[in-house]
């Protein structure tokens, strides 16, 4: 009983309060008559106390065994991350694409969306210069797609030799001085492909010059300008080698 709790202990005094009072209440009655409803609430009341007792035994038992019953974890699918929003740049999209349709390439309609018949003819203009066909143009592609298309709308020749070119048409002796200052231009072919942009955007880093992969008149100048002072050093130390071959001659004639 001593375990029993809060509210069982408040059930069994209000039993025996009840109990006590129709105690008291028979006891005061003066009549034979009152004397027997004192029996009858003396027993009402043990019963009524009885029985308050067994509900709280029984209430504090199930409290006792009571085990919180162990429900299965919602699972949540987990939560995707957002795609970063991307900014299309149409204006740039649409020169691409009418670049390519000038160079005979179907880009479809120039729309300013990259959609798979403008994929199809950047891959067809990649595999043509030696490219790999990713179907997404690098910096150095555009450079040459535009450069081209230029050269079309213009009535230029796409591969123009040494004689046809003139001034900054003159790809193949722009070629030929980068190879001889050490930028890898590639085949002296006269086209101005990969390979020849990216050896002039390395020439232009090195003279703090905007990568742009195109040389203007005054870079175009500079470059020439290079090639020459090379080839006064390279004829300063052949003839310093023939000196030097002579002086080797004189000594044998003397001994």
């Amino acid at each position: 009983m001593s375990n029993i709790t809060g509210k069982s202990k408040t059930f069994l005094k209000s039993a025996t309060a009840l109990v006590v009072c129709l105690g008291l209440a028979t006891q005061l009655a003066p009549t034979p008559a009152q004397a027997g409803k004192k029996e009858a609430a003396i027993i009402f009341g043990a019963i009524a106390t009885a029985v308050i007792v067994d509900q709280a035994v029984k209430a504090e038992q199930r409290r006792r065994h009571y085990r919180p019953v162990q429900r299965p974890r919602r699972q949540t699918q987990p939560r995707q991350a957002r795609r970063p929003v991307v900014q299309v740049n149409y204006a740039e999209n649409m020169k691409i694409q009418t670049s390519l349709n000038t160079l005979g390439y179907d880009a479809g309609v120039v729309d300013g969306v990259i959609g798979g018949g403008t994929r199809g003819a950047i891959r067809t203009f990649q595999i043509d210069i030696d490219a790999q066909a990713t179907g997404v143009l690098t910096a150095n592609q555009k450079v040459v797609l535009f450069d081209r298309a230029k050269r079309e709308e213009a009535g230029i020749s796409e591969n123009p030799s040494i004689d046809q070119a003139d001034g900054n048409d003159d790809v193949a002796g722009v070629q030929q001085a980068l190879n001889d200052l050490g930028y890898e231009a590639g085949s002296v072919d006269g086209v101005m492909g990969a390979n020849t942009v990216e050896a002039i955007m390395e020439f232009q880093a090195d003279y703090d010059r905007p990568e742009t992969g195109i040389l203007s008149d005054e870079e175009r100048t500079l470059l020439f300008a290079e090639l020459a002072d090379l080839d006064e050093e390279v004829e300063d130390d052949d003839t310093d080698d023939v000196a030097e071959y002579d002086n080797d001659e004189d000594d044998d004639d003397d001994v």
